[in-house]
């Protein structure tokens, strides 16, 4: 129901709702879907969101602090998650993002638990914060080159990434190295941590050809030699919503705090 500052037919999330059963929590908004607090599905259950009941023009929108949880458990292989009609496969690990794109981001390192149920064009879910500590990848863990950008939807759904630490000698450094034009990253936050690269290098996203970043941060540091930025390195026709940068960036030219180079892409 609507409350005051939310428009008619929104839904609010305004207190904690877990569930350990094998049910399904659906919430159906006419507009709107505000999670204000937590959402855990703790046993095999699952979670529908659908906003502007299945159109277009409502948003799904992840309070700072706020997320929606897939416990990992004995019953994990019967969670589902479905936005607006469509399902997501849920990302429980380090090793299921490096996986989606086939390419192992670490050097040296191997593929053994691919998550890629559509590849660079699937559909992602974090189910739950990820710690990257530990761990110096070479390369972005997806979309590595511009023949192997993103192309999908990831989904943070409020979650946060900590200490990711990418060191790339070449060019498209970032979380998220290429987005294309239909590449859609959201309500994510990554936290400590830092990138470095050559050319297009950003915390979460080193290019950004036509995609969009809606509801996202990042805290860490990031430094390379052109097209640098906290957030974007490059953002090339693309959108970048609600989202900020922190961290100190630095490069050879074309370095921005939120963005390095904007061409014809918009910020709100």
């Amino acid at each position: 129901a609507g409350s005051p500052g939310t428009d008619a037919g929104d839904i609010t999330v305004a207190a904690p709702v877990s569930w350990s059963s094998n049910s399904v929590l659906t919430l159906q908004a006419y507009h709107s879907i505000a999670v204000n607090a937590n959402l855990t599905v703790a046993g095999g259950g699952g979670l529908v969101l659908t906003t502007n009941n299945g159109g277009t023009g409502g948003t799904l929108t992840f309070a700072q602090g706020a997320s929606a949880t897939f416990q990992s458990n004995a019953n994990q292989a019967s969670q589902s998650l479905t936005i607006n009609g469509q399902a997501y496969t849920l990302i429980r690990s380090m090793a299921d993002l490096d996986g989606i794109d086939g390419v192992a981001a670490v050097s040296g390192g191997t593929i053994t638990n691919q998550s890629a149920a559509g590849g660079v064009s699937g559909r992602y879910a974090l189910a739950g914060d990820l710690d990257a500590s530990g761990t110096t990848y070479t390369d972005a863990l997806v979309g590595i080159s511009n023949t192997n950008s993103f192309s999908g939807t990831f989904e943070g759904l409020g979650h946060t990434i900590t200490d990711l630490t990418i060191a790339k000698s070449g060019d498209y450094a970032g979380l998220f190295g290429r987005l294309s034009a239909s590449g859609a990253v959201r309500d994510i936050g990554l936290v400590g941590g830092g990138v470095s690269g050559g050319s297009y290098v950003g915390g979460l996203v080193g290019y950004n050809l036509g995609g969009s970043v809606v509801q996202s941060t990042a805290t860490g540091s990031v430094s390379g030699g052109s097209f640098v930025g906290g957030l974007v390195g490059t953002n090339v026709g693309g959108g970048l919503v609600q989202s900020f940068a922190t961290g100190t960036v630095s490069g050879g030219g074309n370095v921005g705090g939120l963005v390095g180079s904007n061409n014809g892409g918009s910020i709100r």
